[in-house]
């Protein structure tokens, strides 16, 4: 019987792996940090070794790793098998596998204008027409292009000045998943400054062209009103013939619908009849040598003479009828020549008025 023998045998323990991640991870580009929680019976976890698979092939070579917390960045969804595996400074190798299914997709952002473009002072109204994904949405962001923010899904906005903005707009929702960055460019125009040109005066029967200045840098289109009595009321500098004094207003439309409106007055010099007989003998009825119209001729003359042909009565433009008196005393019954001078186109007019009392 042979004597026993006892052998000495060293049992090392298995590491105990584990690890954490975040509750929530956002696409796209999701990059989740793992925090390393392995540990081994003896204490001794600072001699562990690493081999971690993050479940992705799809990503090549960096889907392994050895690092102690070492992050992936994930571009689907999911869900992920991740394996840690630890082993011992004896070599003894233990591992374990943790589904990964906190990746939320991407919100999407998009927003709409009521208009593309407007007018210098006039509002545009935005309103996010955002998908918040697999959450709801809790934050809206807008930059207006002009150093302005907005927090708010829909608002109106108004731009101080001309010119082109870049509007972006993003938004967060309930798993803190930022979206991604949608723009569009917006356009403030400014308005036409409509000149109609200056007054026109024109002979009763003939006709005037008008003169605004053309001075737009824009393409822009002219509509003239009332379009009675012009040749073409789209025409900048159209030919009137109105039989009356009028006022004529000139809107200038830029292409991108702001309009400006401006005026100018034709006045209508009318032949003057000049009155034959007048009687000024206090009644009120016709006390003074009324000529219709005259009063409209600027720098018109009147000049009226005796039968002796002496010079009695003078008047540069006709403000006031002639009332039959010479430096405040009654002129004698009787007939007195006259001629006068309309100007502004017209002929002279010569012929007698009678006094009568």
């Amino acid at each position: 019987m042979s004597a026993d023998k006892i052998v000495a045998v060293t049992v090392n323990p298995l590491a105990r792996p584990n690890f954490s991640f975040p509750a929530i991870s956002c696409l796209p580009n999701a990059n989740v940090q793992f925090t390393n929680q392995s540990s081994v019976p003896n204490g001794t976890a600072s001699t562990l070794t690493y081999f971690w698979d993050f479940g992705d092939p799809a990503s090549g070579t960096v889907n392994n790793s050895t690092l102690t917390d070492p992050a992936h960045v994930y571009i689907n969804l999911g869900p992920y098998n991740v394996n840690l595996e630890v082993t011992t400074a004896q070599g003894c190798i233990h591992d374990t596998t943790i589904v990964l299914n906190t990746i939320h997709p991407q919100p999407q952002a998009s927003f709409t204008t009521d208009f593309i473009d407007v007018c210098i002072g006039s509002p545009f109204l935005f309103t996010s027409t955002s998908n918040g994904a697999d959450g709801s949405i809790s934050q809206y962001h807008w930059a207006m292009g002009d150093g302005s923010v907005r927090t708010l899904s829909s608002f109106s906005y108004t731009y101080a000045d001309t010119g082109t903005y870049q509007v972006s707009h993003y938004i967060v929702n309930n798993f803190g998943c930022s979206s991604n960055v949608a723009t569009k460019t917006v356009y403030v125009n400014g308005y036409p400054d409509a000149d109609a040109g200056p007054d026109k005066l024109m002979l009763e029967g003939g006709q005037v062209q008008i003169t605004p200045p053309n001075n737009y840098p824009m393409p822009v289109t002219f509509a003239w009103t009332p379009a009675t009595y012009l040749d073409d009321p789209t025409r900048l500098d159209p030919i009137a013939r109105p039989p009356d004094d009028i006022t004529y207003l000139l809107t200038v439309t830029t292409n991108k619908g702001c309009s400006d409106t401006s005026s100018m007055f034709i006045k209508v010099l009318k032949d003057p009849p000049v009155p034959n007989i007048f009687s000024p003998n206090g009644d009120g009825i016709h006390d003074t040598w009324v000529i219709p119209y005259l009063d409209s001729y600027p720098g018109c003359t009147v000049e009226i003479v005796n039968r002796y042909g002496y010079l009695i009565y003078r008047s540069v433009g006709y403000p006031t009828p002639w009332d039959g008196k010479v430096n405040g005393i009654d002129v004698p019954v009787g007939t007195y020549y006259y001629v006068i001078d309309p100007k502004n186109g017209r002929k002279k007019k010569a012929g007698y008025v009678d006094i009568i009392r």
